[in-house]
């Protein structure tokens, strides 16, 4: 998905060993919380893998429309609104940075709360869970988890903390959504995408604009969606653009092996999981 660019250069973190962390822990076994995920934390990525689709829809859709729907991008959208159900239909993983999630708080409390309400300067209503009358059970656990893994943290000058979150409920799904990752994460590969993406024909570059008008993607997130669908699919897009993106994956492919060590983090322990 689209981001808010990193610094020409950046880098993030590896990740540190022993970094897994589980959401819901004994704790919160012993207060009759149910777990809706498992959760693994590779450096600055967060992993979740949910239980079930529907979970996964209840926690993610409202945040992940936020940050990339053609529709709704940057809009806060209520409970009671009827076009709450109708959010990221059939989508069977979800990402985002974590500063969206952020940012849909804080449009969230304004909207709900009033202006005068809107958050300024440390975040230390995120963790005093104010959100409560205004999210559903499993985006609060989800929101719990978050605000416990350090998410928020930036804002109380807590350091380093997480910075972008994957999730699937089919392990399948795992590699694109890992791509979105390493597209937010490493600057050179970001750049590198963007490169083949505008060596790309036009005729090549509209077909596969059209086919994400019709996924519902804003054109914010049209690059990132590129190199992770075409990394997996050179057909993703139909023939016309097949031959074209065939080069396209070579030249990705050849980017990610580069990127993943530079981050210092193992693709096959994403794809193993917890």
């Amino acid at each position: 998905m689209g981001n808010k660019p990193l610094q020409k250069g950046s880098r993030a973190k590896g990740p540190q060993k022993g970094s897994f962390n589980p959401h819901y822990d004994d704790r919160n076994k012993k207060h009759g919380v149910l777990s809706d995920f498992r959760a693994q934390q590779l450096g600055p990525l967060i992993i979740l893998r949910f239980h079930s689709p529907k979970a996964q829809h209840q926690a993610l859709a409202r945040l992940e429309a936020f940050y990339e729907s053609k529709d709704a991008v940057g809009t806060y959208i209520s409970l009671a609104n009827p076009q709450t159900r109708r959010l990221c239909p059939n989508y069977k993983a979800f990402n985002l940075p974590t500063s969206a999630i952020y940012d849909w708080l804080v449009a969230m409390r304004t909207a709900e709360l009033g202006a005068s309400q809107s958050i300024a300067g440390k975040f230390e209503a995120a963790f005093q869970g104010w959100w409560g009358p205004f999210v559903n059970t499993e985006e609060s656990r989800l929101l719990a988890h978050l605000a416990q893994a350090g998410c928020f943290g930036r804002l109380s000058a807590r350091g380093e903390v997480p910075s972008y979150l994957i999730s699937v409920s089919e392990q399948s799904a795992i590699l694109h959504e890992a791509l979105h990752a390493l597209y937010f994460l490493h600057s050179d590969y970001r750049d590198r995408a963007q490169e083949v993406w505008d060596r790309l024909s036009k005729r090549c570059q509209l077909t596969i604009q059209q086919g994400m008008v019709l996924r519902g993607y804003g054109s914010h997130v049209w690059v990132d969606e590129f190199q992770a669908y075409v990394s997996e699919n050179v057909g993703e897009f139909g023939n016309k653009t097949k031959e074209e993106c065939t080069e396209v994956k070579k030249l990705l492919l050849s980017a990610q092996e580069v990127a993943w060590k530079e981050l210092g983090m193992n693709i096959s322990a994403i794809h193993q999981g917890p």
